[in-house]
């Protein structure tokens, strides 16, 4: 004979019962202040890592001397930082997840900066986009795609 012990499950519909159960406790502490209203970020599939850079498009107070270069944080999807990556390079257009967990940089001029999930730059892959033209990349996307990521 078998027990159904049902004081810490609910009931949907006669018979139909859920219990909600704790996987992990999340962790979103830092150092650094994340506040994502001044964030843009991008999270891996399958929850997997989280990318947060700050928005520039947001209007913050900045009282500096010199430029203040911007920080990529990563982060766990409970919210543990693997890592930073500040960023030296040109002017950033898209940040995505590639299907093997890579964070894949695309800036203005079309390079594609690749960094593990650790903040370890694995790779830069030099787009033109036409020898004669000086164009600039406006906007990008990152996706999947039956050949990995596109």
């Amino acid at each position: 004979m078998s027990y159904l012990f049902i004081s810490d499950w609910n009931e949907i519909s006669p018979g139909e019962f859920y219990r909600k159960a704790e996987l992990y406790t999340m962790c979103w502490t830092s150092p650094h202040h994340i506040d994502l209203e001044n964030f843009s970020f991008v999270g891996g599939s399958y929850g997997g890592p989280l990318a947060l850079i700050k928005d520039d498009k947001k209007l913050l107070r900045v009282t500096a001397s010199v430029p203040v270069k911007p920080i990529i944080y990563i982060y766990t999807s409970p919210g543990a930082q693997l890592a930073m990556i500040k960023w030296d390079s040109g002017i950033l257009i898209k940040m995505g997840w590639s299907s093997s967990e890579e964070l894949l940089c695309v800036q203005e001029d079309g390079n594609v900066l690749v960094y593990n999930m650790f903040g370890e730059n694995k790779d830069t892959v030099h787009c033109t986009i036409s020898a004669e033209s000086k164009e600039k990349v406006y906007e990008a996307e990152i996706f999947p795609s039956n050949l990995g990521t596109g």
